[in-house]
């Protein structure tokens, strides 16, 4: 799969934020995953995922909506949230 324009060249959270902008434009709940299927390396520790959630949120970007199994496969099934753009 070839890297998506939007991920080109950029740090790997202005790359997640950028995809996290994309999706919230779409107004359909997504997740990390989400994330991963659209070309979004993993990053350097599985943490940074929490970190890149935490700063769309507190950028007014998205909102939590539901809460889901992670279809990850390395996740195992863990809960993980359901994200949307915010309404506000």
């Amino acid at each position: 799969m070839s890297t998506p324009a939007i991920l080109e060249g950029k740090p790997w959270q202005q790359q997640g934020l950028a995809l996290i902008a994309q999706l919230a434009d779409e107004g359909k709940p997504f997740d990390a995953y989400s994330l991963s299927q659209r070309g979004l390396e993993k990053p350097a520790h599985p943490n940074h995922w929490g970190a890149l959630f935490r700063v769309a949120h507190s950028h007014g970007l998205i909102e939590v909506c539901a809460i889901h199994t992670s279809a990850r496969p390395e996740r195992a099934k863990g809960l993980c949230r359901v994200w949307i753009g915010a309404t506000a």
